[in-house]
This record gives C-alpha cells, structure tokens and sequence, in this order.
C-alpha cells in the first residue's frame, strides 16, 4: 500500500468511528425520549383509571360522607380487574 491509500484507509476508519459514535449517541437519546414518553402515558392512563378499579379511590367519592355512598348506585360489572 501506498502512503495515499493508507491515509484514506484511515480517514475512513476515522469517519466511520465517528458516524458510529454520533449515530449510537442519536439512537440512544431516540431511544430514551421514547421510553420517557411512554412512561409518561402509561402513568397518566393508570391515574385517570385507577378508580375504575377501585370505585372508592376516586377524590369526589372519597370526600362524601358514608350516607352520600350508600345512595350511589353501584355495578359490580364496571369495575376493571386488577
């Protein structure tokens, strides 16, 4: 080999290393800005149906009063299981 084309050998070594390097980097964030998102949604979705699993958690049943719940009709039906 001349020393040309061991310089190009190199410089495309180089290139490819740094491609390789960026391109992980690129991918990864990708990667966690989806997780993060995802996240986000499942925890957002499990608070907006957590009560539907526990009628009782729900914050305007939990502030009545035992006589104000005992008026609410109730469908064992609804409720989603665990």
């Amino acid at each position: 080999m001349d020393d040309r084309t061991t310089q190009d050998y190199v410089a495309g070594i180089e290139n490819l290393f740094h491609f390789l390097k960026t391109g992980v980097r690129t991918i990864l964030k990708i990667f966690l800005i989806w997780t993060d998102l995802f996240r986000r949604i499942v925890r957002s979705h499990e608070g907006r149906t957590a009560y539907r699993r526990d009628p009782l958690s729900h914050p305007e049943i939990a502030a009545m009063s035992e006589r104000q719940k005992g008026d609410l009709p109730f469908d064992a039906c609804t409720i989603l299981p665990d």
